[in-house]
């Protein structure tokens, strides 16, 4: 009679359920770094003629699968504030990308920039998103 077990609080099944979410981001993040690490080296490996290109098309399908299971598997796990967050973060960005990406292209057309190179409009809705999406969390609305 006195191995009865209790049942967690609610405080406790938060920190629990919060401490799976991170640790699940974390191997993602892990993984995804090994993924741009590994593309890199094989890109180098392509170039140089030591593998064949199918390679490379094979495990970029592998990796896009791989990201697209990992996203279904991230929104079952999320809840409904944090896709809110996203949403949106996501909204902004994509504002900005649709916005600046013309405007950059309008004035490479008619010679004001030169050249602009298409990772910098990438980085830039990147970090317009992780921005947003502090700037929600922190809950300044």
């Amino acid at each position: 009679m006195t191995d009865q077990k209790i049942a967690p609080s609610g405080e406790e099944r938060l920190k629990s359920r919060r401490m799976r979410y991170l640790r699940f981001c974390a191997i993602g993040y892990a993984i995804a770094a090994a993924v741009g690490v590994a593309s890199g080296f094989l890109s180098d490996q392509f170039e140089s003629g030591a593998i064949a290109g199918w390679v490379i098309v094979a495990l970029w399908v592998l990796a896009v699968a791989g990201f697209a299971w990992f996203s279904v598997e991230y929104f079952r796990r999320v809840d409904e504030l944090e896709i809110a967050h996203q949403l949106w973060a996501g909204t902004i960005a994509l504002y900005v990308y649709l916005f600046g990406a013309p405007s950059i292209w309008f004035f490479e057309d008619i010679g004001l920039l030169i050249g602009v190179p298409h990772y910098a409009i990438y980085l830039v809705t990147g970090a317009t998103f992780i921005l947003v999406y502090g700037w929600r969390r922190l809950g300044l609305r």
